[in-house]
């Protein structure tokens, strides 16, 4: 049996129960309160409204009894806690810069850009699409219009970078001692994910392109990803709509732009997405680009 056919049936069968495990003692001083009051709105707010913030995250299934005392939970902690590195120093997402196209990644030399996100799991994500959205970290190329005039266009759509790390959030394997790790080179853009993606009734290939392959994955943070789908971020969008959801929009995103379909590249204990912004062809046949600083 291959190792991604023992981790389905394990998650099937819920053997592989990361997040309801206990995790470490209950602090209530350690609870990132606006993620716990914007929590509090959306869950069952009919019925646990006047609940106290420990019995609210125990109904959640955050936090558990242990020995008689509230014990985060390894899910818990990771989205509930303002700063779950204390324990998983690994639960972050780190975003990598290399002037060298991905070809070359294996003599890549050292990152020219270097920055983590941390804290909750919905901060990494709101910090994250916030960066990419206000930052120049990605080029924009500006492309003459049939009519006359310009027009702005991104080196990649927001949309599907978004969804492609919210994604790893949601199902990376946090039982690894690894973060998220987002790579930009000078022709793509890489999410790399601990754990390989399983999917629900068959295995996938070690590599496969989103044009001709439909993903229906088995969820391997369950909680996390109801969670996840329960909350809303400061402009009212859920993170997470519906299950495989995000990558039925990533390659229409890309076509949109005539960009090729995310590439998946699988091994046993990790996930690789790759988007390509074919900018050696771009570059030549746009008047201008502007390069991020």
């Amino acid at each position: 049996m291959r190792q991604e056919t023992r981790d389905q049936t394990r998650v099937r069968k819920n053997l592989l129960d990361f997040e309801n495990t206990p995790c470490c003692p209950f602090d209530a001083d350690s609870l990132a309160e606006d993620i716990l009051e914007e929590f509090r709105k959306a869950f069952a707010p009919g019925t646990t409204g006047k609940f106290s913030d420990e019995h609210l995250l125990h109904e959640a299934g955050a936090i558990v009894k242990k020995d008689g005392e509230y014990w985060f939970t390894n899910g818990g902690l990771l989205f509930f806690a303002s700063t779950p590195q204390r324990v998983m120093a690994w639960s972050y997402i780190r975003l990598l810069r290399f002037e060298v196209p991905y070809a070359r990644f294996q003599k890549r030399g050292l990152p020219t850009f270097d920055q983590k996100f941390t804290g909750s799991l919905t901060k990494q994500i709101r910090e994250a699409r916030t960066f990419f959205g206000k930052s120049a970290f990605f080029k924009r190329y500006q492309k003459r219009k049939t009519g006359g005039g310009f027009i702005d266009e991104p080196e990649f759509p927001q949309s599907a970078i978004d969804e492609a790390v919210v994604n790893a959030v949601a199902h990376r394997d946090y039982r690894t001692g690894l973060p998220i790790e987002c790579e930009a080179y000078t022709d793509s853009f890489i999410v790399k994910n601990p754990g390989r993606m399983l999917q629900l009734d068959r295995d996938l290939p070690d590599e496969f392109s989103l044009s001709g392959t439909a993903l229906d994955s088995i969820p391997r943070n369950m909680k996390l990803l109801e969670w996840l789908k329960t909350m809303r971020d400061p402009d009212g969008i859920a993170y997470i709509q519906a299950r495989s959801e995000g990558t039925k929009k990533m390659p229409e995103k890309m076509t949109n732009l005539g960009l090729p379909a995310p590439g998946y590249r699988l091994s046993r204990n990790e996930t690789l997405i790759r988007f390509e912004s074919m900018a050696e062809k771009r570059e030549a046949t746009i008047p201008a680009a502007s390069p991020s600083p």
